[in-house]
């Protein structure tokens, strides 16, 4: 899974596979040194791309997460607020 553009509350990423929409995923975010962690729904499809919803994340993980992506922001002023470098992500499917 490689995360195309991110926000606090979601985002959309590329997969390899196809997933249901509704699909509960535990998502493991690592950027550098940074592991962050939240439970996800997979939304709409888009060709090969679906956006997710972030719906669980802890208060500590959740202050990581805004502090990269403001970090992010200001190493590319000329990315749009929302945008983030694609990265890969694991995904655990769980039903």
């Amino acid at each position: 899974m490689d995360i195309k553009t991110a926000s606090l509350t979601g985002g959309v990423a590329t997969l390899s596979r196809h997933l249901i929409p509704g699909t509960q995923v535990q998502l493991r975010l690592q950027v550098g040194m940074r592991n962050l962690q939240a439970t996800a729904l997979m939304r709409d499809s888009r060709a090969q791309d679906m956006s997710f919803e972030i719906v669980d994340m802890s208060l500590e993980e959740r202050s990581k997460y805004r502090r990269m992506l403001a970090g992010n922001l200001s190493n590319t002023p000329s990315a749009p607020e929302t945008e983030l470098a694609p990265a890969p992500v694991d995904s655990v499917v769980t039903q």
